[in-house]
């Protein structure tokens, strides 16, 4: 992570980025179409008729989906523990604070 960026929104930005690095390893958005049936293809999610709409279709965990969010959300706990060890337990217990705060409705500001 670049400690070059001075404002919060790139701070902010660039420790998502960090944790979608290692998360998605690089995966695009190009490629979610073809994720999307690849995993259907799986057995992990399914396609079921979106009854508020004969066009559309939704998307689905099936149980085994299901299985591998619950090890993809063990895997972000690996990875927030591993962010405590780096970065100390205060820093992170203060960023969560920081980041679950309510900040408000966004203001309207205008350039000066």
């Amino acid at each position: 992570m670049s400690h070059r960026a001075a404002n919060l929104p790139r701070l902010l930005s660039e420790a998502r980025r960090w944790f979608e690095d290692a998360l998605f390893a690089g995966v695009t958005r190009q490629t979610a179409h073809q994720a999307v049936h690849g995993l259907i293809g799986m057995g992990l999610l399914e396609q079921t008729p979106d009854p508020a709409s004969a066009r559309r279709r939704l998307i689905r965990l099936t149980a085994e989906g299901q299985r591998v969010h619950e090890r993809a959300q063990a895997t972000i706990e690996v990875i927030e523990t591993l962010l405590v060890d780096r970065i100390g337990p205060s820093l992170v217990r203060a960023l969560r604070d920081a980041l679950t705060a309510d900040w408000g409705v966004p203001p309207l500001v205008t350039a000066p």
